[in-house]
């Protein structure tokens, strides 16, 4: 059983609204997953480790599309 997908999202409606609720899927060629209930501070624990991860994406993103937009104004 290998590990396909972890989800951890802020709900905005219903009984969970405000709450994180998470899925993990499994690929085991059955596609087993279970939902879970996150408090923001259990949250955070999963966050912070990708936290300067996240940011040099966001950064190189960025970039790349500054990039991008330059080329297309130069043209």
């Amino acid at each position: 059983m290998r590990l396909k997908k972890i989800e951890i999202e802020l709900q905005y409606w219903g009984d969970d609204k405000g709450k994180y609720k998470g899925k993990i899927v499994f690929e085991n060629g059955e596609s087993d997953s279970f939902t879970f209930g996150m408090s923001p501070e259990v949250c955070v624990k999963y966050l912070r480790p990708i936290a300067d991860e996240v940011i040099n994406s966001a950064k190189e993103l960025g970039n790349k599309l500054a990039e991008s937009f330059t080329r297309e104004l130069n043209q």
